[in-house]
């Protein structure tokens, strides 16, 4: 089984020192879920799952899903309904990301690229949760660096590689078909969405899977590469503070997928998906 997480560049320093962390991210907090975790995607499927529930999820907050939280708020403030004081705060930390998304033109100018890193000799925990599933997945207990691989990507012609997870989620989507995932449980406007995505993006899909060959590099190897391309944008040094102002083998094990997989479908569309997977 191939296990993924999904981070950030400015990340990656800490990461590189402290390995994965359980904690209770901004965007977990955002929608009232207080565990201190590490979140993570169970093969190539839950990591495509994963990463287009964001997409999706984007899109719905620019549009009707985002004028339905607004509207909400302007109740609120009209005083037309009342809420506790835990249920306001969350509210008010949604219309901040729903006013931070609709200033972008795009997913990936709010989103910011980043990578995959494939995590090695994970100590799988029975988790009891409706939430738990097999693109959304936790543990409660610290990975350690040296279980950590960078996912990349290099051309088979002229041997450039990218670590972009742009480029990875679309790699694995060209060897995973739209009907794997349907034929997993997840709700009917998340397949939709995904048998378009697909559809839209096929060249892109194509030609990543044609002319790319998947291999990893050591966090070490990464973080380095990291340092050198800085040092010549004139970033003095690599850390999260500097950077941030700058900046399953195919699921082979279906019957245990499937008794977690339909619960996908209030995930989603409760929007309880833990978004801070992305942290």
């Amino acid at each position: 089984m191939e296990y993924y997480h999904m981070t950030k560049d400015k990340y990656i320093r800490g990461i590189l020192k402290n390995g994965l962390q359980p904690k209770n991210g901004e965007q977990s907090k955002s929608i009232g879920d207080e565990k201190e975790v590490v979140f993570y995607s169970q093969g190539k499927e839950g990591a495509i799952v994963m990463y287009l529930s964001f997409e999706k999820m984007y899109e719905d907050l620019k549009g009707q899903r985002g004028d339905n939280v607004l509207s909400r708020y302007e109740q609120y403030l009209a005083g037309e309904i009342t809420l506790s004081d835990s249920d306001l705060q969350n509210l008010e930390k949604q219309i901040k990301e729903i006013q931070e998304i609709r200033a972008t033109k795009e997913f990936s100018e709010y989103y910011e690229d980043g990578l995959y890193l494939s995590i090695q000799d994970l100590e799988v925990e029975d988790i009891k949760d409706k939430n738990f599933n097999f693109a959304n997945s936790w543990v409660t207990k610290p990975i350690s660096p040296q279980q950590l691989q960078v996912m990349a990507l290099r051309n088979k012609e002229n041997g450039q590689l990218t670590t972009s997870k742009f480029d990875f989620v679309k790699y694995m989507m060209s060897e995973i078909t739209p009907e794997t995932i349907e034929s997993l449980g997840i709700n009917d406007a998340l397949v939709e969405y995904i048998k378009k995505y697909y559809k839209e993006h096929a060249v892109e899909i194509a030609d990543l899977g044609n002319n790319y060959e998947a291999e990893t590099l050591s966090m070490e190897e990464y973080a380095h590469r990291l340092e050198e391309q800085h040092s010549e944008q004139g970033i003095e040094e690599l850390s999260g503070q500097a950077l941030g102002k700058n900046l399953l083998q195919q699921i082979k094990n279906t019957k245990k997928i499937e008794a977690t997989a339909k619960q996908l479908s209030q995930d989603f569309d409760a929007a309880t998906i833990e978004r801070s997977a992305l942290e």
